[in-house]
């Protein structure tokens, strides 16, 4: 390029070895933060499995549930009494509990209750209830 009466040229350095790739302080920063991201995915993943833990007690103790209301809405109308059962294998009892004449005459009002704990040691339940007739 030409300035007035002088030509300005670029040097061009020669390098033997090209700076390309990355440095030792870059490695160490990305690995710090891999590590700190696979630690916070390690964490996740035992509040993941009690998650899974709950939710299969959960359905086992809604089947169970269900299964004694069925049970109990298709025996003798003249049979269905209170009654709790002693606690499964899975750690689930069962309870149920009749009212007569409620919410009306000649009625008999269900609910059956499954109560676990949980491995927290909180205790856990549900309920589903029903009403039938003669």
């Amino acid at each position: 390029m030409a300035i007035g009466a002088f030509t300005v040229t670029r040097m061009v350095r020669y390098r033997p070895f090209p700076s390309s790739g990355f440095t030792l302080v870059e490695v160490l920063i990305a690995m710090v933060i891999l590590s700190v991201g696979l630690l916070a995915v390690a964490g996740m993943m035992g509040i993941a499995i009690q998650a899974n833990a709950y939710g299969s007690k959960l359905s086992l103790a809604n089947r169970s549930a269900q299964q004694k209301l069925e049970e109990l809405k298709n025996a003798d109308y003249a049979t269905v009494v209170t009654y709790a059962d002693a606690a499964d294998a899975n750690g689930l009892t069962r309870s149920w509990t009749v009212t007569n004449d409620t919410p009306i005459a000649n009625t008999k009002t269900i609910v059956t209750s499954v109560t676990w704990t949980d491995s927290k040691g909180r205790s856990r339940a549900v309920q589903f209830s029903t009403v039938i007739s003669p």
